[in-house]
């Protein structure tokens, strides 16, 4: 019998996965930035955010069954670009 094939990750599948993994992502980051207006479209190292930021947020979303590099979160040019990079395992 051959051996099974981990399954590989997948990016949200419905808009609704997409709006839900969004809205964490912002939750995280207004609190991580202490700015409770920061937007989707905008930029988390323009508001402050720093590596040790991204690996709390990375960690975070980890316990809430999704990933998220801490790089793709510093290269994104916003919280809407860093969200449609979320996967889940």
């Amino acid at each position: 019998m051959p051996a099974s094939r981990p399954r590989s990750p997948r990016r949200a599948s419905t808009a609704a996965d997409a709006s839900a993994e969004l809205t964490l992502l912002l939750t995280l980051l207004r609190t991580q930035l202490r700015a409770p207006d920061f937007g989707p479209d905008e930029d988390f190292l323009a508001h402050g955010g720093d590596s040790l930021g991204a690996l709390r947020i990375s960690g975070t979303l980890r316990e809430h069954g999704l990933r998220l590099r801490p790089s793709d979160l510093l290269t994104a040019q916003d919280a809407r670009t860093a969200a449609s990079r979320i996967v889940r395992p």
